[in-house]
């Protein structure tokens, strides 16, 4: 092959690798600006700071929804020990993010958490604990 050959093929080659960086990047940092409120309220809550929880709630649910007392009541008075996700599913500027737990009771189950992305900032805007069967 000739050698000016070789070198357009390497080009194009660095070129497109820099592209599928830069894309990847991009997704990666999309995911993360979703996950980062749900990951702080699930971890505000496990270590009981229900106001700073709250921070993560869409403004016009706050008082409702992620009150400390909502949030208590949300997980049958029980505090949570443990989580991990489970689903992650994105739609534009809605989302929905279900989250295995483990609350001190012994309880097990599932927190669906709904979010919002309202002026580029995605905020929790829907909760619903569901309990494991069997228990």
């Amino acid at each position: 092959m000739p050698r000016r050959l070789m070198g357009c093929i390497s080009v194009i080659a660095v070129f497109v690798a820099v592209v599928i960086i830069a894309i990847a990047l991009l997704g990666y940092r999309a995911i993360n600006s979703v996950l980062d409120p749900p990951n702080n309220f699930m971890a505000a809550l496990q270590d009981g700071k229900y106001e700073a929880a709250a921070a993560y709630c869409q403004p016009d649910v706050q008082s409702q929804l992620c009150s400390p007392g909502s949030l208590q009541a949300l997980l049958g008075g029980a505090k949570l020990t443990s989580w991990s996700q489970d689903t992650v599913s994105v739609q534009d500027n809605s989302g929905q993010i279900a989250e295995s737990v483990s609350l001190d009771n012994g309880q097990t189950g599932t927190l669906t958490i709904s979010l919002n992305r309202q002026d580029g900032a995605w905020h929790i805007d829907g909760l619903r604990f569901t309990k494991s069967t069997g228990r």
